[in-house]
């Protein structure tokens, strides 16, 4: 297997003054599994553009997702400064989906972004292993140190982790 790309998203500032390249996740792993295939951020308005990634304060957020293989998942939000917090599935186990298009969280469902901080980076972390034992040893991880933790002592190469960054305005 070979190491994952170093994944860039550049971020277009307000004046279009700077440009801020910001590294997604692919430090988390130094190998991935390829179960994850497309992965879009959208609002009720539509998608996100990965170039100037600004959703309004209070917008509903869900991810489009291609899993390649049957697998486990689990999606954790990570604040600027406010470590991770669990997202999908609900409390209880990982949930398995089968491969194919899928919509988290399904059905009329979607994450509200009331109360999130409007500075800084909102990153959604996605992590899917055909193993969910990976997974549970690593739901419990509060910070992205934890988690690259947890991840090291399963062998990250069990596990494609990839993410969807956002600004409020």
């Amino acid at each position: 297997m070979c190491a994952l790309p170093r994944r860039l998203v550049e971020l277009a500032l307000a004046a279009g003054i700077a440009v801020l390249a910001v590294s997604a996740v692919a430090h988390l792993v130094e190998r991935g599994t390829g179960l994850i295939g497309d992965l879009t951020l959208e609002t009720e308005s539509g998608a996100v553009h990965e170039r100037s990634p600004y959703v309004e304060s209070g917008a509903r957020l869900r991810l489009r997702l291609t899993m390649k293989r049957p697998a486990a998942l689990l999606v954790f939000l990570e604040g600027p400064g406010s470590g991770l917090s669990e997202v999908y599935p609900r409390p209880g186990s990982v949930e398995r989906l089968p491969a194919g298009v899928h919509r988290l969280p399904a059905g009329d469902e979607a994450w509200e972004t009331t109360g999130l901080k409007n500075q800084g980076m909102h990153m959604l972390l996605v992590l899917a292993s055909e193993d969910p034992a990976p997974l549970e040893a690593a739901r419990s991880a509060r910070t992205r140190e934890a988690l690259e933790d947890a991840l090291k002592e399963v062998g990250a190469s069990a596990v494609d982790v990839e993410g969807r960054g956002f600004f409020l305005r």
